[in-house]
């Protein structure tokens, strides 16, 4: 597991990040916290014809954090958030030598977010991620894998909202890593960098508007 200096030391940009973000939500204008919460469903996402030991399904965790949006007109809007995300992936039987990967991160989405009727918004655009631990279980044990992984992550997610009530909304997200997320665990030995895995995860959940 990170030392906890390491972990403050590797979250600066992303919390630098979120000020400027949360200074843009005062200046512009009022808004209202959400509160989220659900499922993410997730796996790595290796190229297509990549043999690899880490061959992989997915795996089921959960999310819960809290968003805001800054209101630019009428119909368009700036989510952004910051969320707890457990991601990982399960292991294929007889393919690979873990039961399953769990990786936890602390995620910033910022997204653009269009109202399309009075119920439903879609919303894309980037979500930064920065992962404080993770863990392997194998028929043997628990092995700390926090060492195998880059600490960023980048992805690209769109989505949509449907709104129940004013306060409590239902949504959706597809969220497509970026970032090649590790270099020496399942790397066969002299691939090329780009083979190794990102995330790719669905999510599902609901939000809350408070006050």
């Amino acid at each position: 597991m990170l030392y906890i200096h390491e972990i403050f030391k590797n979250m600066k940009s992303l919390i630098l990040f979120l000020l400027v973000f949360v200074s843009a939500d005062i200046s512009f204008s009022q808004t209202r916290p959400i509160l989220t919460a659900g499922l993410n469903h997730g796996t790595l996402n290796f190229p297509l014809g990549y043999a690899t030991i880490a061959d992989n399904g997915y795996r089921t965790g959960f999310y819960v954090g809290v968003n805001t949006d800054v209101e630019l007109s009428h119909k368009t809007f700036l989510l952004f958030g910051l969320m707890y995300v457990q991601k990982g992936a399960k292991g294929e039987p007889g393919k690979a030598f873990h039961k399953e990967l769990i990786m936890h991160y602390l995620n910033m989405p910022v997204l653009f977010n269009y109202r399309a009727t009075k119920w439903i918004n879609l919303y894309a655009g980037p979500e930064i991620g920065v992962l404080f631990d993770a863990d392997i279980n194998t028929t043997t044990g628990t092995v700390d894998a926090d060492r195998y992984f880059q600490t960023f992550d980048l992805g690209l997610a769109a989505g949509f909202s449907v709104d129940l009530n004013k306060d409590l909304y239902v949504e959706a997200r597809y969220i497509e890593g970026l970032t090649r997320l590790h270099e020496g665990l399942f790397k066969r030995e002299g691939a090329p960098y780009d083979k190794t895995g990102r995330n790719r995860t669905v999510q599902v959940g609901l939000g809350y508007r408070i006050f």
